[in-house]
């Protein structure tokens, strides 16, 4: 019988199945991992969270091989949730004004800036403050593995959560990093206006910090003043906060939005920094504004 084992796990033993009705169950699919949280909206605190390596942990299998198999196995599947989320990790997207956009020619636009693998799926988010559109796209062979085992889910780009946490700071400039599966996200935002985002691949320290650096100087930044904000699974202390703090003066955490509780990993005796999983773990978009 296939039992998948997730390589992270935290979760609170007091949390009962008969509280799923009052929770959201979210997951983020990426081509390397599936991560699973249940928030818990009676007691503001997310009782679980899960990950599960696809490329390495599943040996000769396709990413939506893979994710059908720990979706179909996975007790959770089985229980009624308040909503579903999932949140598609996907590199490939671009940003277009609202006021240049077109939804018949989105495919088209996608095109210029990216190679989209067909079959897929195109999807588009909305920001209206900015004035922007994102159009993006994902394997269609992920949304089956995922329609089927929650028809009713809803599906954003993980960049809704990214640039709505981001873009509800107060005015400011700064640069930002985002840390998750080898890659980075770099958001440039002046008095809270976005200037750029673009996600990169890097395989060592000096990669990661070279795209950062570059953002700095193609936007005339002073690395004496405009912060460095970091977020999502980068540590302090790590060889990348180390290298970066030999080139910028000022860096911060960028926490997750809410005081949302999390439990400790088993097996573990710390706590999960406040910006790890800065997509996944935050209370709910109700009442968020984009």
């Amino acid at each position: 019988m296939f039992n998948p084992t997730p390589l992270v796990r935290y979760a609170d033993p007091a949390f009962s199945q008969d509280r799923t009705r009052y929770c959201i169950l979210r997951l983020q699919v990426s081509e390397e991992e599936l991560l699973l949280s249940v928030y818990d909206s009676l007691s503001a605190s997310f009782p679980l969270l899960e990950k599960y390596t696809i490329r390495n942990g599943f040996s000769g299998l396709k990413t939506h091989e893979a994710l059908s198999r720990i979706l179909q196995t996975h007790p959770l599947t089985r229980l009624p949730f308040k909503e579903t989320e999932v949140i598609i990790a996907s590199p490939d997207f671009t940003l277009i004004p609202s006021a240049l956009f077109e939804e018949s020619k989105s495919e088209e636009f996608l095109g210029i800036s990216t190679t989209i693998k067909k079959p897929a799926e195109t999807g588009i988010e909305n920001f209206v403050r900015q004035e922007m559109k994102l159009v993006y796209s994902w394997p269609a062979s992920w949304k089956r593995a995922i329609v089927q085992a929650f028809p009713s889910a809803t599906i954003h780009h993980y960049s809704f959560y990214l640039l709505q946490g981001i873009l509800n700071q107060p005015s400011e400039t700064a640069v930002y990093a985002h840390v998750q599966d080898f890659r980075e996200d770099i958001i440039v935002v002046k008095e809270g206006k976005l200037m750029f985002f673009n996600s990169f691949s890097f395989q060592s320290p000096e990669d990661f910090l070279y795209y950062i650096l570059l953002a700095y100087d193609r936007h005339e930044l002073n690395r004496e003043l405009i912060p460095l904000k970091l977020l999502g699974e980068i540590e302090q202390g790590s060889a990348l906060y180390s290298l970066c703090y030999k080139y910028i003066r000022e860096i911060n955490f960028m926490n997750r939005p809410g005081n949302s509780l999390i439990p400790k990993a088993e097996g573990e005796s710390g706590e999960l920094p406040d910006h790890f999983y800065f997509n996944l773990l935050h209370p709910g978009n109700e009442n968020n504004q984009r």
